[in-house]
């Protein structure tokens, strides 16, 4: 089998790893100088080679730290075949060559520092510090054990110890550079895992040369080199492998991973601390050249633990200022909006204060149109718009979503007018990235009349948000003061919402029940059940008392109460009437399609009173499929899959009309009562309302869909829409709803049966 491409890289850089390990225990076993002397020269060469190969032939986009490989390798052979050239049995190590080999461990240095900036800036301050303090460390270290021996014996320049001690130095900085690298943005880089097992062996070499210089017996050959041999194998298999090129090239915030540079750091520490005090001094000179090392060991703890403590401060700050700020726009958020109210002093007198409460009006219509991103700039420009127009007016909070608050001391008059401006301001286009977005905001406006008692920001906010969805009601782009008559408001429906919850056990609800004709044959199709609350000595219809129940999760307690009685009655009266197939119509609201557990609910109860799915039919407005409508596909998808029937009812004064009969599996297309109102007599209606309602009929028959025409009052209308082709009607010509009543006897098709017609 042919290796090739990336893979083939990599395999002669394990080879040739293979290889210098190989070499390095044959050394070592064997014994012999000349030996290990040959293949020290032979590997270095090829090592040298092997680098410019690889970054020639890879050309990686940071290729700066791999040429200061490069050279040290060069200077460090060079130095090597030069002492195998100059020495003499008298001066075995000649000083020339250490000079040159000396060159070897500032050009890695300088490496090891351009891939920690490459890799890691932010921290690249902290790791250095590190670093002169495992080099003051080891300075401190080698002085003990290395130099200050040999200054008291008057070497040389040329004895050993002193480029011995000079390596190990410069060693242990490397290291610590190369280890917090390896570590953190190059952790898994197998090039890089190379470079750092390399810097670790030169690092044992040079501890084992310092050794044989300590005991004077540093000769040319010794266990050092066979050892170096695997650190030359190691750069050049790192040069090889085809991972070298990602190297410094994912610069970036790396968090700083001090537990890795630990061990080195400690244990450089406990030596230069230890070996001091095992070791005497050579005389007062020593003395004062320990007391100086130890005073910048000393020196740089204290400033590595103070930029600890700063580091440590700092992220503290930027977690508070996180957890109090938005982290799309950079507001306040609403966390710190009650934070900040929290830290209001508590003992009063308090000012007036008014808050308002804001959201982007079809903010949704833009996010679904132009997806999550171009929702997000939108967020960010309104933000930003909003903070301009409030500047030192007040404050400016992101509660959530597409939701904004302000909180000021302005006097109402004042309040007003930056209410106004917000407005002004917001009416202008916004010029995002992608597409250019015209759209309103809507603002409630809660205001505190101070005193001794502190305001109640949760108040607040319930009465701005209160006050907003009233100037919605108004129309987009409008602003409403929370004012008595809201309050009252308020008041009556929290009494609605607690009245609610105890009617289901109290039952007081009942369901009325209205007739979908077929206009062709005057034969009743389908019933749909209208629910009705008895409370307090009246009926009150679905309008008094839904729009609250859908404020809370009361209504799909009430939904599913009304399913259930449906489905009972149906059954009662297909059992009544042998070989019934009549089917009843239900009402859904927006929170049910929001029900994970609404299909469930629908197959349980179906089953419970023996109904096959296509006796159900389900109404939804289309405002109900404005939140969260992917949800809402979910559900209906698996309603339709059942063989229930989908009613979209009030058509075409809803939101995208069109748009949803395409989208979801509809099946009836209940066109609005306004609609039919408008046609009036066949002398006297509206011609374009003819006109409309003859498109939606057309436009449903061309998609399969069947055709129910409400609010039918005369006969006169029922001919309209008859002539126009809807194939059913609904309507008080037809009977008002009434509560429940004997079987009827007329034919009545199923759904299916309507279906098929319609198609």
């Amino acid at each position: 089998m042919r290796i090739s491409g990336p893979r083939r890289g990599a395999t002669i850089a394990y080879v040739f790893l293979g290889l210098s390990v190989a070499q390095t225990l044959i050394a070592l076993i064997v014994g012999s100088t000349t030996l290990c002397t040959a293949l020290l020269v032979v590997t270095s060469l090829a090592a040298i080679a092997s680098i410019l190969v690889g970054i020639r032939s890879r050309r990686p986009a940071f290729a700066l730290p791999w040429w200061l490989l490069l050279a040290s390798c060069i200077a460090s052979a060079f130095g090597g075949m030069l002492t195998g050239a100059l020495a003499t049995a008298d001066n075995p190590v000649p000083l020339t060559p250490q000079l040159i080999m000396l060159l070897t461990y500032p050009l890695q240095v300088a490496a090891a520092v351009t891939w920690l900036r490459a890799y890691a800036p932010a921290t690249a301050r902290t790791v250095s510090i590190d670093s002169t303090i495992v080099g003051v460390g080891a300075l401190i270290t080698v002085w003990v054990l290395l130099l200050a021996p040999a200054f008291a014996q008057h070497a040389p320049a040329s004895d050993p110890r002193f480029s011995s001690a000079t390596h190990l130095v410069f060693d242990a900085i490397v290291l610590a550079v190369v280890t917090h690298v390896a570590y953190t943005s190059a952790r898994g880089n197998r090039a890089f895992g190379m470079i750092f097992g390399a810097f670790l062996t030169q690092l044992i070499g040079d501890g084992l040369l310092a050794i044989d210089a300590a005991q004077g017996t540093a000769i040319r050959g010794g266990s050092y080199m066979a050892v170096f041999i695997t650190t030359y194998g190691l750069f050049a298999a790192a040069a090889l492998h085809p991972s070298m090129v990602d190297i410094g090239t994912g610069a970036g915030s790396v968090p700083d991973r001090f537990r890795q540079r630990f061990v080195e750091v400690a244990a450089i520490c406990m030596l230069a601390a230890a070996i001091p005090a095992a070791r005497p001094p050579f005389g007062v000179w020593d003395q004062v050249v320990r007391a100086v090392l130890i005073s910048c060991l000393i020196a740089g703890v204290l400033l590595r633990s103070e930029r600890a403590v700063r580091t440590i401060a700092g992220k503290e700050s930027d977690a508070r200022h996180l957890a109090m700020h938005d982290e799309l726009t950079g507001l306040s958020n609403r966390a710190s909006l009650y934070a900040e109210h929290a830290a209001l002093d508590r003992h009063g007198p308090f000012e007036p204060m008014s808050l308002l409460f804001m959201d982007l009006d079809n903010f949704k219509l833009v996010n679904d149109s132009y997806g999550h991103r171009t929702g997000d700039e939108l967020i960010k420009a309104a933000a930003e718009r909003l903070a301009n127009v409030v500047g030192d007016r007040g404050w400016v909070h992101r509660h959530g979503g597409d939701e904004f608050v302000v909180t000021t001391y302005l006097d109402p008059e004042r309040t007003d007018a930056l209410a106004r401006a917000i407005l002004d301001e917001f009416s202008k286009p916004f010029t995002l990235r992608r597409v250019r977005v015209t759209l309103s905001t809507s603002i409630g406006i809660a205001r505190t009349t101070g005193g001794k008692t502190p305001p109640n920001l949760d108040d607040l906010i319930r009465e701005a948000d209160s006050a907003m969805y009233h100037a919605k009601s108004r129309g987009t782009g409008s602003y409403a003061f929370f004012d008595d008559q809201l309050r009252a408001s308020a008041v009556e429906q929290l009494k609605v919402t607690t009245d609610l919850t105890e009617s289901l056990d109290d039952h007081e609800f009942e369901l009325y029940y209205q007739s979908i004709i077929d206009v062709a044959t005057g034969e009743t199709a389908a019933f749909e059940a209208l629910i009705r609350w008895h409370h307090d000595g009246i009926v009150h219809p679905p309008e008094y008392f839904i729009p609250i129940a859908e404020s809370s999760d009361i209504i799909i307690d009430i939904g599913r109460w009304a399913l259930g009685r449906a489905c009972e009655q149906l059954a009662q009266w297909r059992n009544a009437i042998d070989g019934g197939n009549q089917a009843v119509s239900v009402n859904l609201s927006a929170r049910q399609l929001r029900d994970v557990d609404f299909v469930s609910t629908v197959t349980d109860t179906l089953a419970a009173y023996g109904l096959p799915a296509s006796a159900l039919w389900l109404e939804l407005t289309e405002t109900a499929l404005i939140d969260d409508d992917d949800i809402a596909l979910t559900i209906l998808e698996q309603l339709s899959s059942l063989g229930v029937t989908i009613c979209i009812d009030d058509f075409g004064i809803g939101y995208s009309a069109l748009g949803n009969l395409n989208k979801y599996p509809i099946d009836v297309v209940k066109i609005d009562k306004s609609f039919i109102a408008a046609l009036g007599t066949q002398d006297e209606g509206d011609p374009k309302h003819h006109v409309l309602v003859t498109s939606i009929e057309a436009m449903s028959t061309a998609l399969g869909l069947i055709t129910v025409a409400e609010g039918v009052e005369s006969a006169d209308q029922l001919e309209q829409v008859k002539a126009i082709g809807c194939q059913f009607a609904q309507g008080w010509l037809f009977g008002m709803p009434l509560p429940m009543m004997q079987p009827w006897t007329d034919h009545v098709r199923p759904a299916s049966q309507l279906r098929a017609q319609g198609q």
